[in-house]
């Protein structure tokens, strides 16, 4: 139990036990005036003396002081245990507002999330085609001839140069003169074409 609940029924049992002494009490005081009604003047006066009935009334008086005590303890811790809950359903409230703020925000990050790791599978799977295609020329480099594959470019390479000097041979074959020649005509013809058309 609480502290505050404990304090409580301590509280209501000593206001239940102040109520009960009060009861008691005016019961007495019910059967004192019966019995003063019953009694003469004078009965009344040896029946019951002053003294007893000051003691009674101080005892009311303090029951009663008592029984008000408790009620404005009582009355504070109402106020209070409403003042509490007027708090905590104040932040239940702005508690759920967050969470219900944030529930898109973390459906959009789970949804970047899940791009981003097919996003990340595509990747590994385009890593593992290069490996894949890695590890072919690797082997297929090795299984080359690599001498042969040299010979073949010196063989390559020498042909190249026999038939460079081929070419060669036909260049120096032709003749510039009449190549010459054969340009200043043509442009001895086009000239006037040019000017004809303005450029």
């Amino acid at each position: 139990m609480e502290p505050s609940n404990i304090k409580e029924e301590v509280i209501s049992n000593e206001v239940i036990e102040n109520k009960v002494a009060l009861d008691e009490s005016k019961e007495d005081l019910k059967e004192i005036r019966k019995g003063k009604q019953e009694l003469s003047e004078q009965a009344e006066l040896d029946a019951v003396k002053d003294s007893d009935l000051k003691v009674v009334a101080k005892l009311l008086q303090d029951i009663r002081e008592d029984n008000e005590k408790q009620m404005k303890y009582v009355k504070t811790q109402l106020r209070l245990t409403q003042f509490f809950t007027f708090i905590l359903v104040i932040f239940i409230v702005f508690f759920s507002i967050g969470i219900v703020s944030y529930v898109p925000r973390l459906n959009a990050l789970l949804n970047d999330t899940n791009v981003l790791m097919g996003q990340a599978t595509e990747a590994i799977t385009q890593t593992s085609g290069v490996i894949d295609n890695l590890n072919k020329v690797t082997t297929d480099l090795a299984d080359a001839d690599i001498t042969g594959m040299l010979n073949n470019v010196d063989s390559l390479v020498v042909s190249s140069e026999e038939n460079m000097a081929v070419a060669l041979e036909k260049v120096n074959e032709i003749d510039i003169e009449s190549l010459n020649k054969a340009i200043k005509d043509l442009q001895a013809v086009v000239s006037p074409l040019a000017k004809l058309f303005g450029k």
